[in-house]
């Protein structure tokens, strides 16, 4: 089952409740620039991965072809994707790499990531989901689109 919501559907995030209104793809690109054998670089995506006011981001996939690995956090300082949040970064060759994160207004993803030759290069990373245009809604509002039978996708970090 997707985890991808449309229109009209809810996503309840932290304990909060959001109506849909508006649900289209996403993709972006963000060009890391690495000196040679660079490791733990840290790039905050806030330029082009911070929500505006009532979005949400839901961010699937992450995807690269080159010679560089990447940890994603979110929020920042927090590892995803193994146990206690150890620190382990992607390799190319699990790309693209499945995240499924919901990204609220006012916050961002950060890679740490690693250039693993020994010469200066940019990396593109390319980011994969859906944006969604939110209005937050009461607990009864979710309970009566529930018995309607109007998906309620809920997601605790």
């Amino acid at each position: 089952m997707s985890l991808a919501l449309q229109k009209g559907e809810i996503l309840v995030l932290d304990s909060i409740a959001y109506r849909i209104t508006k649900s289209q793809r996403m993709r972006h690109k963000e060009s890391i620039t690495f000196t040679s054998s660079q490791t733990d670089k840290t790039t905050d995506l806030s330029t082009n991965l911070t929500p505006e006011k009532e979005q949400i981001y839901f961010i699937e996939e992450i995807d690269w072809i080159g010679p560089t690995r990447h940890m994603f956090q979110y929020p920042k300082g927090t590892p995803l994707h193994t146990p206690h949040g150890i620190d382990v970064k992607i390799e190319e060759w699990q790309c693209p790499f499945t995240v499924n994160v919901h990204v609220k207004e006012a916050t961002y993803p950060t890679l740490v990531s690693d250039n693993l030759v020994a010469a200066a290069i940019t990396q593109e990373v390319w980011f994969y989901g859906w944006m969604y245009n939110t209005e937050v809604i009461t607990v009864d509002e979710v309970e009566g689109a529930r018995r309607a039978g109007i998906r309620v996708l809920e997601v605790e970090r």
